[in-house]
């Protein structure tokens, strides 16, 4: 494991140790959870962006938006399909059985 040395504001510095007392758990213990959170925010943040951003270019190409839109279609009317009781259903047989 890594060392860090790093310099906080003195009420920063009180933050963290009233919740290290409060939680009865080490400053360090409560960085690294804290560090570990912001990283992974970042990191689902950025994935994100780059998600809308995809999800724009293909909303701007008029070929793509249809496809994409025949295919909500398609789904949607599959769930409507599978939704629906069978007739096995009706004699008190899933169609898991």
């Amino acid at each position: 494991m890594g060392t860090l040395n790093v310099r906080l504001p003195d009420e920063l510095t009180r933050t963290l140790e009233r919740e290290a007392k409060l939680s009865r758990r080490p400053r360090s213990e409560l960085a690294r959870e804290a560090i570990r959170e912001y990283l992974e925010r970042l990191e689902r943040e950025r994935y994100l962006a780059a998600f809308v951003g995809q999800a724009q270019a293909v909303y701007g190409d008029e070929t793509l938006r249809a496809d994409a839109q025949a295919i909500a279609r398609e789904m949607s009317a599959a769930e409507v399909d599978a939704s629906r009781p069978s007739p096995a259903d009706d004699e008190g047989e899933g169609w898991w059985r």
